[in-house]
């Protein structure tokens, strides 16, 4: 019976990731910008690679190309809304921003050139990024790059924390960037619904904290790795399945714990999907384009990161369900159950609407 439910789920998987590439589906919305920001004489140049349906939503229409450019008309509704959400200031004196151009340089994106100029030398900045938050649910981010005389630093414009200031005496060092990308790992693991969902499946039938460390440690270390080879390009994988694939991994989970009560292996289908899960972590870093400079701290950074993030979700749940498992085990039978049935809901819902490029009604997440 153990084999017969190991290989079927073994075989649909298999038969999901030869054919998925077949249909028409994309990964997640991306809510990422990569931002470059030089600083020379009297201006900041602003360089930002911004993903196709995020501009599109400020165009309010589908961006149309001439030449390899944005039309005039939708370049001064985009340089409008730029020009009243991300403001800077030189030694608290305005700079107005200039947009230079949109091109398109590659297939879902789009670059915008511009630069913010003053009537004297760059010295104190500050900026205030509202850019893009309000179509994100506040989950948007934009990872930017900063380069300032013979200084090179990077940051993050998030939720919380839309505003920089920065000069010449500003330490733009190796530390600001691991900080910066730690946060991002962090949120990512908080914010990615889907991958919580693949971790609850692993806590609440993990059973004791011996199998539990075993089980967390195939799935960080599987992740680390696809992650790692994925961002560094060393192997790739069409995001458009990758994405189906993590649904798929939450309903195998969910329902091997809703009609199992035992499960002897768990550890390889873990550290197996863990690699599946390292891809789509890598496609949200390869969509920001990680900076050459700093490029390894900003990769460990982000893993950390997300380890870090993990780490969290775990210490709060699993003593939870330790103690009810300690005082009532059929309560904790109905819960693995319970958790379970919603998972495999939740991976379903996230499966259709990825396969099939649809958005499911009253479906938010």
């Amino acid at each position: 019976m153990e084999k017969i439910r190991y290989w079927g789920w073994m075989g649909c998987l298999w038969w999901m990731i030869i054919f998925l590439p077949l249909l028409p589906a994309e990964a997640h919305p991306l809510h990422l910008v990569s931002t470059d920001l030089s600083v020379e004489g009297n201006q900041i140049h602003v360089s930002m690679l911004i993903n196709e349906p995020l501009l599109e939503q400020v165009a309010g229409k589908q961006l149309v190309l001439k030449e390899n450019k944005v039309r005039e008309e939708q370049e001064n509704q985009i340089e409008s809304y730029i020009k009243t959400r991300f403001v800077a200031k030189n030694n608290n004196r305005p700079m107005p921003f200039t947009l230079k151009e949109i091109t398109r340089p590659e297939p879902g994106h789009y670059r915008v050139e511009g630069a913010f100029i003053s009537t004297e030398p760059v010295g104190k900045v500050d900026l205030s990024y509202q850019m893009f938050f309000e179509f994100n649910k506040g989950q948007h981010q934009n990872v930017v790059k900063i380069e300032n005389g013979d200084q090179e630093g990077h940051y993050v414009f998030h939720d919380d924390n839309r505003h920089l200031t920065f000069s010449k005496q500003t330490d733009l060092s190796v530390w600001l960037t691991a900080k910066e990308f730690v946060y991002m790992g962090m949120t990512h693991i908080w914010f990615g619904f889907d991958h919580l969902a693949f971790l609850a499946g692993l806590l609440v039938a993990a059973g004791n904290a011996k199998n539990l460390l075993k089980v967390i440690t195939c799935f960080t270390v599987a992740h680390s790795i696809t992650l790692i080879l994925a961002v560094m390009d060393i192997i790739a994988a069409p995001s458009k399945w990758v994405e189906v694939l993590i649904a798929l991994t939450i309903v195998y989970v969910a329902v091997e714990n809703f009609f199992f009560r035992t499960y002897p292996h768990r550890l390889t289908v873990t550290f197996f999907f863990g690699l599946i899960h390292g891809l789509g972590f890598a496609g949200s870093l390869a969509d920001i384009h990680l900076p050459k400079t700093n490029f390894l701290t900003a990769l460990f950074s982000f893993n950390a990161g997300i380890e870090i993030g993990q780490l969290l979700v775990v210490s709060l749940v699993f003593p939870l369900l330790r103690r009810i498992r300690m005082r009532n085990g059929a309560l904790e039978r109905r819960i693995i159950r319970w958790v379970s049935a919603v998972m495999a809901l939740l991976g379903i819902l996230w499966m259709v609407e990825r396969a099939f490029e649809i958005q499911i009604p009253f479906f938010p997440i």
